[in-house]
């Protein structure tokens, strides 16, 4: 089996691009354009062990056609990893070599990790671009080593189909938090609160969503 190979840029020439922890759309498309023009591709491990570059992560904040947002809990194969267990609202993961075969390699991971996460099947067109976020901590913190390049993508109707891989996300049960299409009101109240407290999601909210739909409930 040939080891996966995920795009990434050294740390420096992404501190560059981020005076602030969010950037907006034309910002972010400037990242988009540096990892694409200047990035590489390495076997995941070897990038993972080189504190020296920061890795590309697309990811997608998924709303149904009332513009509800799906909120997740994430699963990860380590219970010590600082995602597990965290409330999320996107989904996404790491831009392999392969992605670029049918067109813009972050996009095309984009698209993948729905297929893959939630077994939603998008175009790349559907993707609209939000932004992106990088977070700088201690070196050893797993949020500096990644960029998230932040899209959304909305649904027609209120019925969206999906079905939670079971190694990235906990299932839904009864009135659980997993799988679950909530207002921007009530995220950004989960934010305020703490209930939502993992970083890039926590951004997106207060950095990336419309100011209007977080300050009042949806009148129904």
């Amino acid at each position: 089996m040939t080891a996966e190979e995920i795009l990434s840029l050294p740390e420096a020439t992404v501190a560059a691009r981020f005076d602030e922890t969010s950037l907006d759309k034309n910002a972010a498309e400037e990242v988009v354009d540096l990892f694409t023009g200047q990035g590489t591709f390495a076997s995941r491990e070897s990038v993972e062990s080189d504190f020296g570059r920061v890795q590309a992560l697309p990811v997608v904040v998924v709303r149904n056609g009332s513009g509800d947002l799906l909120r997740l809990k994430r699963r990860e194969q380590r219970e010590d990893s600082p995602l597990h267990g965290k409330i999320v609202i996107w989904a996404g993961g790491h831009v392999r070599r392969e992605d670029g075969a049918n067109g813009p390699s972050i996009v095309q991971g984009a698209v993948r990790e729905l297929q893959e996460e939630l077994r939603i099947s998008v175009e790349p067109a559907d993707l609209k671009l939000l932004g992106a976020v990088w977070i700088r901590g201690r070196d050893s913190d797993r949020t500096r080593r990644h960029v998230a390049i932040v899209h959304e993508w909305q649904a027609r109707t209120d019925d969206v189909a999906i079905a939670l891989s079971a190694t990235e996300f906990f299932e839904r049960r009864g009135t659980s938090l997993s799988g679950s299409f909530v207002t921007p009101h009530q995220l950004a109240v989960d934010v305020d609160s703490g209930l939502i407290c993992e970083p890039w999601s926590v951004e997106i909210v207060r950095r990336l969503l419309p100011e209007r739909e977080l300050v009042e409930p949806r009148l129904v």
